[in-house]
């Protein structure tokens, strides 16, 4: 049987088109573990989740599962719009969809991101803008 001490919840866009009330959803379920709702309405841009991802962590800290520091360390990445657009331009395909994007974006973007961070170029708390300059993303 399902006991989690702890569940995530999150509401869409979508989930207020079909009429769904996320804190009504939660009051009426009988679970005995903490929930924590989120609600995410319209991101960035298309496909970004950047507002969710701050959202979760924002009530996670207000719901005691992290701590304020560890979510204050957080490394914010921006991507320019030449970024953006490479990585668009190259990851995504219209037979495969997102699947072929994510593979692309690890192996460009998150690959570069980590390669600095054991270089300690970026550390904690640090704001990053990624470009592209024609030829590979770089950090500016």
């Amino acid at each position: 049987m399902f006991h989690p001490k702890l569940m995530g919840v999150v509401g869409t866009c979508a989930s207020m088109i079909i009429g769904e009330d996320l804190k009504e959803a939660i009051e009426n379920v009988d679970l005995d573990c903490i929930i924590i709702p989120v609600e995410v309405h319209a991101g960035l841009g298309e496909g970004d989740n950047t507002e969710g991802a701050i959202l979760v962590l924002e009530r996670a800290v207000e719901y005691g599962v992290i701590p304020k520091e560890e979510a204050d360390r957080q490394i914010k990445i921006e991507l320019t719009d030449k970024a953006r657009t490479y990585l668009i331009d190259n990851g995504y395909d219209a037979v495969y969809g997102a699947r072929p994007l994510k593979r692309f974006v690890q192996k460009k973007l998150e690959t570069l991101i980590a390669r600095k961070i054991l270089e300690q170029v970026i550390v904690p708390k640090s704001e990053v803008v990624v470009d592209f300059d024609g030829n590979e993303l770089i950090i500016k």
